[in-house]
């Protein structure tokens, strides 16, 4: 399937227009005064990269929602969506306390009150159920390095090094950049030397990082028929145990 931008790059790609027109003013009206201009540009910053974080969201749940019509079972979900799932209905809590305590009674009580509920069905092999966004994502929503390999991953996808190989460059860096530049103006303002087409450049890398993860996900979740899905996590999981 030839590709198609999602909803959600164009959302961001709508943003980018305003961000553009802001920082034009900041920089050409020399009318402003300095702080209206820095504040301008910081603005534009903050809510570029609001906007990157709404998209990281929107992606995945894309992505999972693509899964999810696929009607896959749960052992041919691509990467670790099954483990994912059953991960989260683990009682944790309840094995720390049998790990200190050693009161296995209180624990097989606990496990046998949790595995009567539903969600513990994707232990099976051949369940069908939905893949949950909210699960995948968990308490990774902020699109840091880090947080952008795990979830990643659990849709069964090297995000990074697959972006650095498409676009020629270190995207880890480029996102720590922009981090580290959207930190200091928070605490301090604009930084001393950090000029308009500074923040431009900045903004203009997280629009090609919002278009190389979206050719990335359209190719793994959209133009796969369900039939090469399936064969694509065969492979998947034939290499793994090699």
């Amino acid at each position: 399937m030839r590709y198609t931008s999602t909803r959600a790059r164009r959302e961001f790609d709508n943003w980018i227009i305003d961000a553009q027109v802001l920082l034009r003013a900041a920089q050409k009206h020399e009318s402003l005064l300095r702080i209206v201009a820095d504040s301008i540009l910081c603005a534009s910053l903050f809510l570029t990269h609001a906007r990157f974080e709404n998209y990281f969201r929107d992606i995945v749940s894309f992505a999972i929602e693509k899964v999810n019509g696929g009607n896959f079972p749960s052992k041919s979900l691509p990467g670790r969506l099954r483990a994912a799932q059953l991960n989260s209905q683990i009682p944790h809590p309840h094995l720390k306390h049998y790990y200190i305590y050693s009161n296995e009674r209180l624990l097989l009580d606990r496990l046998h009150d949790a595995i009567t509920e539903s969600d513990w069905l994707w232990a099976l092999a051949n369940y069908n159920g939905k893949v949950q966004p909210s699960i995948v994502i968990g308490q990774r929503g902020y699109p840091s390095v880090e947080n952008l390999k795990g979830v990643f991953y659990k849709l069964g996808i090297d995000i990074i090094p697959e972006c650095n190989r498409r676009l020629k460059t270190d995207i880890a860096a480029m996102i720590d950049g922009i981090s580290d530049l959207r930190g200091e103006m928070a605490h301090l303002g604009m930084p001393p030397g950090i000029t308009g087409n500074d923040v431009e450049d900045k903004i203009d890398n997280l629009k090609k990082i919002v278009h190389v993860i979206d050719r990335v996900v359209h190719e793994n979740f959209v133009r796969p028929s369900k039939r090469q899905l399936a064969l694509k996590v065969k492979r998947a999981e034939r290499d793994r145990l090699k």
